[in-house]
């Protein structure tokens, strides 16, 4: 019986599967050149292989998949889209996280034989680079997005605080990343960021150019202070409106007013000299001199709901 053997490998390209509009499946496809013992080339032969993916130092998460009675051509080359079988369980995988090192095995057969023969174990080069690059950007990165929220693209969820299962493997790498610095309920619940109507800003990082940062709240509105994932409320620097003045100068003069006191000056008397003619005694104050009045307060309350400069809504997203 002929020995499947694999003459060379090469990964050739990345291909992107999905399954529906919300949950990526990411696969990558592989090339192999099948020969016998003599190094004559298995045309047109069923064959099964298995793939499996693991880290070198053995921390990590390891995948299996095995592609049953994939036929060679003519000259004896197979081909498979590895992560195909379940990608569910191949999302799982971070090529991206610091310091992978993700390796590669191969192992064929005969459709018709029991045993699998190792053909290749070797470290992978292009596909992590590949997985990295899908989209431009790494998982965890937010950006402004300009269409409506039925338009938000492909590996891409909305910041709008909502809730996520951590353990589904179509989030698992975001989890990893974000864990609960936008909030969570349990151990693998985990939020997204509410960015709705908000403004971003630069994580102070105890520089010193957020003067409030002691009063930052998370999203259940805990104080946390100079941490990622907190919020502030809006807010006017606090300041005063006040203002001062005084009348203008009236001059020398006195105030006259009339007393309540009334006299009789006898039969067929109207008053007296200084009366108002009413049985009312006249009297003036004294000269204050030439002088004014200062005054002070408070304007009246006038603005809108809130300070803001110019704006224009986007949506926020965040990659996963």
């Amino acid at each position: 019986m002929k020995t499947i053997k694999l003459f060379s490998t090469a990964i050739l390209l990345f291909t992107i599967l999905t399954v529906n509009a919300q949950t990526s499946q990411r696969g990558f496809s592989f090339q192999g050149y099948a020969v016998s013992n003599e190094g004559v080339a298995l045309a047109e032969e069923a064959i099964d292989v298995k793939f499996t993916i693991y880290p070198k130092g053995g921390v990590g998460y390891s995948y299996e998949e095995e592609h049953s009675e994939v036929v060679t051509d003519y000259y004896g080359v197979f081909h498979a889209i590895v992560g195909s079988k379940t990608p569910i369980l191949f999302q799982k995988m971070n090529f991206t996280a610091k310091g992978a090192d993700f390796w590669l095995r191969v192992e064929v057969k005969k459709t018709t034989d029991a045993v699998f023969t190792k053909i290749s174990d070797a470290p992978m080069l292009a596909v992590p680079y590949a997985r990295f690059a899908d989209n431009g950007v790494p998982v965890g990165t937010v950006i402004s997005f300009a269409a409506g929220t039925t338009k938000v693209p492909e590996g891409w969820l909305l910041c709008d605080g909502t809730e996520y299962d951590g353990t589904l493997p179509e989030y698992t790498q975001l989890y990893d990343i974000i864990a609960n610095t936008w909030g969570g309920t349990g151990a693998s619940d985990f939020k997204v960021p509410e960015l709705r109507g908000y403004f971003l800003r630069g994580f102070d990082n105890g520089a010193g150019n957020d003067p409030g940062v002691a009063a930052r709240t998370n999203s259940n509105g805990d104080v946390v202070g100079d941490v990622v994932g907190s919020y502030q409320t809006d807010a006017a620097i606090a300041h005063d409106h006040t203002f001062s003045g005084s009348t203008s100068s009236g001059g020398t003069h006195s105030h006259s007013f009339a007393s309540a006191m009334n006299f009789s000056g006898g039969s067929g008397s109207s008053g007296n000299n200084g009366g108002d003619g009413e049985g009312n005694s006249v009297s003036s104050t004294n000269s204050a001199g030439s002088h004014s009045h200062s005054f002070s307060g408070t304007t009246a309350n006038t603005g809108d709901v809130e300070t803001r400069p110019k704006n224009a809504y986007v949506l926020y997203i965040i990659k996963y």
